[in-house]
């Protein structure tokens, strides 16, 4: 357990900048491609525009999640951080499907990720009780 807040807040960062960089390159091509059989071979593709954008979102949700130190909190932060950044990249895929269910299909997969990405980064990273 990490006593000063500042410390928290900086491992919580690198911590939710690798989770989200894992996100794009390989949970939400791999899912997506399970959800939807048309873009199996497609979404790497897609997707690697979004690294960027989306690892630093992951990084200030991290870094909040650090701050906080709260798993509850952070189960929050990082769930919505991960439906906000699967609906993100489902917008690339519109045009290749014609159903709007991919967005659907995104925030989901970002949900299912985010949550326990953000209970583990709290959990680690708790504030220490006075």
């Amino acid at each position: 357990m990490l006593q000063k807040t500042q410390n928290r807040v900086i491992f919580g960062g690198l911590i939710g900048a690798f989770g989200g960089s894992s996100f794009v390159l390989s949970i939400y091509p791999i899912a997506i491609g399970l959800l939807f059989d048309q873009l199996s071979g497609n979404a790497l593709l897609f997707t690697l525009s979004y690294v960027i954008p989306v690892t630093v979102l992951w990084a200030i949700a991290g870094a909040i999640c650090g701050w906080l130190g709260k798993m509850r909190d952070g189960a929050i932060v990082l769930g919505l951080c991960g439906a906000t950044s699967g609906i993100l990249m489902s917008t690339a895929f519109l045009g290749e499907s014609s159903s709007s269910a991919i967005l659907l299909g995104g925030a989901l997969i970002g949900l299912i990720y985010g949550v326990p990405a953000g209970l583990l980064i709290s959990g680690a990273l708790r504030r220490p009780e006075a």
